[in-house]
């Protein structure tokens, strides 16, 4: 398991004016995760990435001027923010010396995109009609285990009712109770925990 830190900082809005240069600057922090992994599809690895939806997502406000002082303060506001997120301090300093760059001018709204992408093992691994142990296309197909590393790096969450999302575990077709620990695929759908990882082993 591996996880690269992707981000972007742009401005979202600025003054029209060029007479007057705001007094703080709003800063929105959005953080996603992003699952890739590896697809075996006749003779060869295909790499896919499937970007969760936002769900963490803060809002800071910070002094505007280019003082010795307010920098400190920028810096540590910017710093707690990411910390309280669960973004690395590896990319800390890269990160807020984009947004000061961004800030010294008319801009009102900057809007920092930080993608946490993390690398699982080997997913679904079907093998090719040749390689099964039939002859023809299909026979003999069967597919390999998922990796216990694999399993174990699923997302797990206790089930909530929501009208938005299918409530139907897809291997058993029985509804998913309120409060039931369930376990979410790349593909967004949702399964009992013992029902999936029995399915995928």
């Amino acid at each position: 398991m591996g996880e690269e830190i992707r981000f972007g900082v742009q401005v979202i809005s600025e003054l029209n004016s060029q007479l007057l240069k705001p007094a703080a600057v709003k800063v929105t922090f959005r953080r996603k995760n992003v699952q890739r992994f590896r697809v075996r599809h006749f003779g060869r690895f295909i790499e896919q990435e499937i970007t969760q939806p936002s769900n963490q997502q803060v809002s800071i406000w910070i002094p505007a001027g280019d003082s010795p002082d307010i920098r400190v303060l920028v810096k540590t506001l910017g710093y707690r923010t990411m910390t309280a997120m669960g973004i690395p301090e590896s990319v800390h300093a890269e990160i807020m010396e984009k947004i000061t760059s961004k800030s010294n001018g008319y801009c009102t709204w900057i809007l920092v995109e930080i993608e946490m992408v993390r690398t699982g093992s080997d997913f679904f691994r079907p093998l090719d009609p040749a390689e099964g142990e039939g002859g023809g296309f299909g026979e003999g197909r069967k597919m390999i285990p998922a990796t216990k590393s694999s399993i174990e790096g699923l997302e797990r969450l206790a089930f909530e009712d929501d009208d938005s999302r299918d409530t139907t575990c897809a291997v058993c077709m029985e509804t998913l109770d309120v409060g039931v620990e369930a376990i979410r695929l790349p593909c967004f759908h949702l399964y009992h925990r013992d029902c999936i990882v029995k399915w995928l082993q």
